[in-house]
């Protein structure tokens, strides 16, 4: 696989936390979520692709489709939560900020490289290293990107934030499954 190809495919499959991170963003996170949920993302996305690879497209055609679903339920919920937010008295919204909290987040958002580690089984071996590293390491970054421009916007548009972050995760779980 090209390093072009191989960057278009780390992209596409980031795009998810990119949004997400965003829409999560806008609720204000500090530095340390900021690095925990990035970091953690980093490392589903790394670890979905291969898991991909060894479960194999007869598991994967089983399980996969239910997969989808449960991330973007989790998705959806967490969105509808958030928006909601701005309608109570306190307009403090909350992302996931335990470590399950963390893990089921960051394992909906990179079930889309479980698919691809499908297809990743037909490359060489010693490619695999490089190439789920490359996608781990983009989404890690586009998580924290989509962290910190949806902090600065929260910072901008106020309260109204979690409105807006809970309808860009609700959009990205209806995404998910169309």
């Amino acid at each position: 696989m090209s390093w072009s190809a191989l960057l278009l495919v780390a992209v596409a499959l980031g795009t998810d936390a990119l949004s997400a991170a965003l829409g999560i963003g806008m609720a204000g996170v500090g530095t340390r979520y900021l690095i925990l949920l990035s970091g953690t993302v980093l490392g589903f996305h790394v670890l979905m692709p291969l898991i991909g690879v060894f479960l194999g497209s007869v598991l994967g055609n089983l399980v996969g489709g239910y997969a989808v679903w449960l991330g973007a339920g989790v998705l959806i919920l967490l969105g509808l939560q958030m928006m909601r937010e701005p309608f109570k008295s306190q307009a403090a919204v909350s992302p996931p900020r335990s470590a399950w909290g963390l893990i089921i987040l960051s394992g909906s958002l990179s079930l889309d490289a479980l698919s691809a580690g499908f297809g990743l089984g037909t490359l060489a071996a010693a490619q695999l290293p490089v190439i789920v590293i490359t996608i781990g390491l983009v989404a890690g970054l586009m998580t924290a990107a989509g962290l910190l421009f949806g902090r600065y916007l929260g910072e901008k548009i106020g309260h109204w934030a979690g409105l807006l972050g809970g309808i860009i995760l609700v959009l990205v779980g209806i995404r998910m499954v169309v």
